[in-house]
């Protein structure tokens, strides 16, 4: 039986093309990444994400109560990934700066912290 499923897998697997399998990774790999630099970039990347969705919560809603007026649950779930998936493209895209200024601020403190150590 499991040289069945080897067999099924291995055939599965071949028929895949190799851009699909690539796909299938999650968008963060924060925890994979080894350098420090990558995650600082990473980091202050999600975290000018998180303001910029506070800030499309509040400023879009005339819009919504114009276009979505009605309080249920579909509606409210619209939003969210509406304002999510603005947030995500903007921050990708370092639509404030807010992610430049907190790399600078982290890689400074970082390369700081280093040559501290490295003194003592």
């Amino acid at each position: 039986m499991s040289n069945l499923v080897n067999t099924f897998t291995s055939a599965n697997s071949a028929s895949i093309p190799k851009w699909a399998q690539k796909s299938a990774q999650p968008k963060s790999d924060l925890p994979r990444i080894r350098t420090e630099e990558a995650k600082i970039d990473e980091v202050s990347r999600q975290f000018e994400a998180v303001i910029l969705r506070n800030f499309l919560k509040d400023s879009l809603k005339p819009v919504f109560q114009t276009y979505l007026n009605k309080e249920n649950s579909q509606n409210s779930i619209y939003r969210y990934h509406l304002v999510d998936s603005l947030a995500e493209s903007m921050s990708e895209r370092q639509a404030l700066g807010i992610s430049n200024i907190l790399q600078m601020q982290l890689k400074s403190t970082l390369s700081s912290k280093g040559s501290t150590e490295t003194a003592k």
